[in-house]
């Protein structure tokens, strides 16, 4: 990946393993997207996210900035950029291989418009 930053080896094939399965069913994620609600798909699937990487140690992001951003601030925010992601690849028109959705999820986690 051409992040600029470190990742473990754990976590990029945690992620290789979600986008896999998200390109291999895009389909039915496209169409799950849809259900919006107080059930909806997007903030089940950041749920989802947020808890296995609060979940597993090695993917669990360390908390910051002497303790105002706690690890569940930092999985929050990390879990919205992995579903925000796969979120505007699957309304967008192209394909995309595991390694430009794994590319483009570790660019949003690495830089910010406001560095």
């Amino acid at each position: 990946a051409e992040s600029g930053f470190s990742v473990s080896s754990c976590l990029m094939r945690a992620l290789r393993t979600i986008f896999a399965g998200l390109v291999e069913d895009a389909a039915f994620y496209r169409k799950a997207f849809t259900v919006t609600g107080q059930n909806g798909f997007e903030d089940s699937f950041t749920d989802a996210v947020q808890s296995l990487l609060l979940e597993n140690a090695a993917l669990t992001p360390a908390a910051g900035h002497a303790g105002l951003l706690s690890e569940k601030t930092v999985a929050r925010f990390s879990a919205i950029c992995l579903v925000s992601t796969v979120k505007h690849w699957l309304e967008s028109p192209r394909t995309a291989s595991v390694d430009e959705l794994v590319d483009a999820y570790l660019y949003l986690v690495s830089h910010s418009a406001w560095m």
